[in-house]
């Protein structure tokens, strides 16, 4: 998903959000890399649909790898409509993890008080 020439897009992820939709009772979100409420499906969203949004290849050390992989950092993700972010090398590669979790999650809540803010401000206009 997060690897350069991923396969997980245009009718692959349409048919994903329509499922969803079908079965709303089961599916309480996706994993990501940005909020999918743009995507145009077959069928309508209703109301009251939240779908949460899960966001793997998060890393504050490097952009990429050898193997293709993309990553972002937790700002990025959550600017992108992310409500989890999930990082597995940016931890346990990193030389103190304890430390690095405390960074996420640092920087990942101060992304997510980001967003609300400017979400309250898009309201206000």
């Amino acid at each position: 998903m997060t690897t350069k020439g991923s396969l997980a897009t245009g009718s692959y992820t349409q048919s994903c959000i329509e499922s969803a939709r079908k079965h709303q009772d089961f599916v309480i979100g996706f994993i990501a890399t940005r909020a999918l409420s743009d995507i145009q499906a077959s069928n309508t969203a209703s109301d009251d649909e939240d779908f949460i949004v899960f966001t793997t290849g998060v890393n504050l050390a490097t952009k990429g790898d050898p193997l293709g992989q993309q990553y972002q950092t937790p700002e990025a993700a959550i600017g992108r409509g992310a409500d989890f972010i999930i990082s597995g090398r940016g931890i346990y590669a990193a030389d103190d993890p304890i430390e690095a979790v405390k960074l996420y999650q640092k920087e990942g809540w101060e992304a997510y008080l980001k967003r609300i803010q400017e979400t309250r401000l898009e309201a206000q206009i």
